[in-house]
């Protein structure tokens, strides 16, 4: 696993690194000239804190997710629509800082202008290193569940993230729940796992729960000193995915991960982190609230904001605000959800949505502690009254099914933000 942080490191650091070219070239091409250490002196201090902020954002958005961040029409538009609310933040901060001597608008904008080649010309180049066999980690799973053939298709579309299949072992293949991908090899677990490692250079032994019966450990115990790593599951489902797998959601799950006073410490740090974004979102907000205010009016005349009643920690209601970017009467036949391609969303909302803009409101929410950055989303009390099966058993088992899939525990959620 040491492999998979280490691609999330060097991505990190290359984002880094060339924020500071950036900004070296933006001196070098205001002025016409190489900037000496007296003139760089001056202006590093004053943009690495904007930069530490770019930074935290890229990590909101995904930009350090190896399933996310690949070479994409996709990743780049989120890029490009995450650079302008850096570059407007970045504005706010030096409008109400002093600075005197240096000339930091007119750097920003050469800044935010070379960036982008910068960025897309080193995301492209190190994606392409990250997907190369040279780095790739062989994964050998153990078992025919759901989850590994799940985990298998996401593996072989995302080959930046840095893992390749080099087969299953499982005794009954044609009782797969789900058909395997093209390709994959199979074998019997009569075969011996030494031999297997060895031949197809297997790094990481994945195991289902139910595939370790007292021949499969017993094989699995010979390689203890071999420099394949043996992991669960679950362990690796919640790594690759960044959710929890439905069938680790068992009375033991929920007595190690949701009981209340074994997470004091995570809760204390999860505060913290709430209130630190929530700033973060409220300075972003307040910058772009006028232009952001003007779009959404003048398209319809409608109102620029909307409230929702929402189902908060222990069953308390509280109002929800974000950006509107739905026509003014999307809901005159009661609430429902979005579904793709909703026709109800405006032009304008559609922007909004995919630069993640609408919910920037939300961070009154998080200050007022009425709700979190992580974890599972407050909902609207007519669908908790659903959820909770007043009305529907069919949308118990599909909102339930989605709802614990995305819950993450301490270690995935940190690993995530952390990213190491």
């Amino acid at each position: 696993m040491g492999l998979f942080n280490i691609k999330k490191l060097i991505l990190l650091t290359g984002d880094i690194a060339a924020l500071y070219a950036a900004l070296f070239l933006s001196l070098w091409a205001r002025n016409l000239e190489l900037p000496n250490a007296f003139i760089w002196g001056k202006h590093w201090p004053a943009f690495t804190l904007i930069f530490c902020i770019w930074v935290v954002i890229f990590f909101i958005n995904g930009f350090y997710d190896l399933q996310k961040a690949r070479n994409s029409v996709v990743f780049f538009s989120s890029f490009l629509g995450t650079i302008a609310l850096n570059f407007f933040l970045a504005i706010a901060y030096f409008y109400i800082t002093d600075f005197r001597d240096i000339t930091p608008k007119t750097i920003l904008l050469l800044l935010t202008l070379i960036y982008i080649p910068l960025f897309g010309a080193w995301r492209v180049a190190i994606q392409k290193i990250l997907s190369g066999h040279t780095l790739q980690n062989r994964v050998l799973f153990i078992g025919l569940v759901a989850e590994n053939i799940q985990l298998i298709e996401v593996l072989a579309k995302n080959p930046q993230i840095g893992f390749s299949v080099a087969g299953v072992i499982a005794d009954y293949p044609q009782n797969a729940p789900l058909p395997l991908p093209d390709g994959i090899s199979v074998w019997s677990s009569r075969e011996p796992f030494e031999t297997l490692v060895k031949n197809h250079r297997v790094d990481t032994i994945v195991v289902a729960a139910g595939s370790l019966t007292e021949p499969v450990t017993k094989e699995l115990y010979k390689m203890i000193f071999m420099h394949a790593q043996v992991v669960d599951l679950v362990t690796f489902y919640e790594m690759i995915t960044h959710r929890v797998p439905v069938l680790a959601l068992n009375e033991a799950w929920f007595l190690e991960n949701i009981q209340e006073k074994e997470k004091q410490i995570y809760d204390s740090v999860k505060i913290f982190f709430d209130y630190f974004i929530g700033a973060i979102m409220a300075a972003i907000g307040a910058v772009i609230l006028i232009p952001v205010a003007a779009m959404i009016y003048f398209y319809d005349k409608g109102h620029v904001f909307i409230k929702q009643k929402r189902v908060g920690r222990d069953e308390k209601e509280f109002t929800l605000y974000k950006f509107r970017t739905m026509v003014v009467d999307a809901e005159k036949d009661g609430a429902q959800f979005t579904v793709p391609r909703d026709k109800r969303i405006t032009p304008v909302g559609r922007i909004l949505r995919v630069m993640r803009i609408d919910e920037l409101p939300q961070a009154l929410n998080i200050l007022r502690g009425e709700m979190s950055f992580i974890g599972p989303r407050p909902e609207r009390p007519e669908f908790v009254e659903e959820i909770a099966g007043r009305k529907s058993i069919a949308i118990i088992t599909r909102h339930v099914k989605s709802t614990l899939s995305n819950y993450s525990t301490t270690y995935t959620i940190l690993n995530t933000v952390l990213c190491f």
